[in-house]
């Protein structure tokens, strides 16, 4: 990734770019930071967390009941039933 400009397009070393909406939320992982543009990661806030410490489980849970639209919620037993940990 290059950068994240004033215009929340996201403009990828390719130089594809990606229309941010501000209901968009992402998520990246990496296991450093070496290459990342410094431009990008000031406008960005990063978690530093060891993998011992997260719980995919327990993420997706809260995923599904709390960010999901609540047309979607109605079925996320299925959604759930879908997925094995």
């Amino acid at each position: 990734m290059n950068a994240l400009d004033e215009q929340r397009k996201l403009i990828l070393k390719n130089r594809s770019i990606i229309t941010i909406n501000h209901a968009n939320t992402f998520f990246f992982e990496t296991t450093h930071l070496a290459d990342a543009n410094p431009y990008l990661l000031a406008k960005v806030g990063i978690i530093n967390m060891h993998k011992s410490e997260l719980d995919i489980q327990v993420m997706f849970e809260h995923f599904i009941s709390s960010k999901l639209p609540q047309t979607i919620r109605k079925i996320s037993g299925k959604i759930k039933s879908r997925f094995e940990f």
